[in-house]
């Protein structure tokens, strides 16, 4: 029974979402990996204990936290869309959280490629560029938003 809500559910997502197949077939691994694991239990059996072990499951195996959290996603749309279908009585991915998943800092230039940068033939467009981005510390997508306006020149 749950293959076939799966199925109900991956089409559906398919034509209410519009996603990219990729992103269908993946959110059906991730179920299927799931319906795997929790074998042949009825819909409404499925408790929040079921989803905690098979999380822990997961981490046993070594998955990153980046690959859990999107498993968890895609499991949790499943059982907002079998609750809103009336396929399950309770969704016990309510309260379900996904892990933190670690943020890298940004890469730097260091000061010596700074330099030869800056020792470089550069226009003055290019010059001013780099100053503000190295300066400032702004991302690309800050500096390409910047107005003259929003530049105190004295």
């Amino acid at each position: 029974m749950l293959v076939q809500f799966l199925s109900e559910y991956l089409e559906s997502i398919e034509i209410e979402k519009g996603l990219s197949k990729n992103t269908i077939d993946a959110y059906g691994r991730d179920i299927e990996s799931f319906i795997d694991f929790v074998e042949n239990k009825e819909p409404d059996d499925i408790t929040r204990i079921d989803l905690y072990e098979y999380i822990k499951n997961l981490r046993s195996k070594n998955y990153a936290p980046s690959s859990v959290t999107r498993k968890i996603a895609s499991i949790k749309g499943w059982f907002r869309w079998l609750k809103i279908n009336e396929k399950i009585k309770s969704d016990p991915s309510i309260a379900l959280e996904s892990p933190k998943i670690p943020q890298k800092l940004p890469k730097v230039i260091s000061v010596s490629e700074m330099n030869r940068i800056f020792s470089s033939n550069l226009n003055t467009t290019e010059l001013a560029i780099f100053e503000l981005l190295y300066g400032c510390g702004l991302r690309v997508s800050e500096l390409t938003n910047l107005e003259v306006k929003n530049i105190d020149l004295s």
